[in-house]
Formats: structure tokens, C-alpha cells, sequence
């Protein structure tokens, strides 16, 4: 028998579980979850600030601008689109925008070969 962190009442601790802290009560469950978020948050101070947003962010567009170029090659080389002109630079303003509403994961699944 083991003694419940957040209500003080013994139980018997499934064999599954290592190191049990909570009955298996709901509150004492979600008292248990709440404290491993917190003691967690405290362990990785600084991974959801501002600036870890803003760096995968320029990741995610110099990741989508790669798509872009790559198409644009494609569509550059292309023996059927040689013979008309296009404004390329206006091609790869609507390809960015589009892109960056998809975002990286559609892109991805869209280009693969």
C-alpha cells in the first residue's frame, strides 16, 4: 500500500507503473498531470518564449522559399514553357503565398515525388 501524494489515502499501485504518486482518483490523476507540467515547464525554462517561436519560424520560411526555388526550377526548365514568357517573380509571390498558408507539412505532402 502506497500513500496518494495529493488526497493522503492509501491504494494498491498498478504493477505497470514504476514510481506510482496518485490514487486513481480523478482529481488526484489531474493534480498528479498538473504538477509534472509545471515541474516540466520549470525544467525548460526559455523553450516556449518569443524567440524559440521566432527562430523555428525563419526556419519554416527558408524551408518553403527551398519549395519555391525548386518549383520555379522545374517550371524554368520545362521545354513546354520555354516558348511562353512568364513573370516569374509574380509566380513566386502567389507560390509564397499559397505556401505559407499551407504551411511546412502540406507543402511537404504536395511537392514529394
Amino acid at each position: 500500500m502506497i500513500i496518494c501524494e495529493f488526497c493522503n489515502s492509501y491504494f494498491s499501485p498498478r504493477p505497470q507503473i514504476k514510481n506510482p504518486r496518485a490514487c486513481s482518483k480523478k482529481c488526484c490523476q489531474e493534480a498528479r498531470q498538473k504538477a509534472n507540467e509545471k515541474d516540466w515547464h520549470e525544467r525548460n525554462k526559455g523553450l516556449y518564449d518569443g524567440k524559440y517561436h521566432r527562430i523555428k519560424r525563419s526556419f519554416r520560411k527558408k524551408k518553403l522559399k527551398e519549395i519555391i526555388n525548386n518549383m520555379l526550377e522545374c517550371l524554368k526548365i520545362g521545354s513546354c514553357l520555354k516558348k511562353i514568357e512568364y513573370n516569374f517573380l509574380a509566380l513566386e509571390d502567389i507560390l509564397s503565398k499559397l505556401f505559407l498558408d499551407l504551411g511546412i507539412k502540406a507543402a511537404n505532402k504536395w511537392c514529394t515525388h
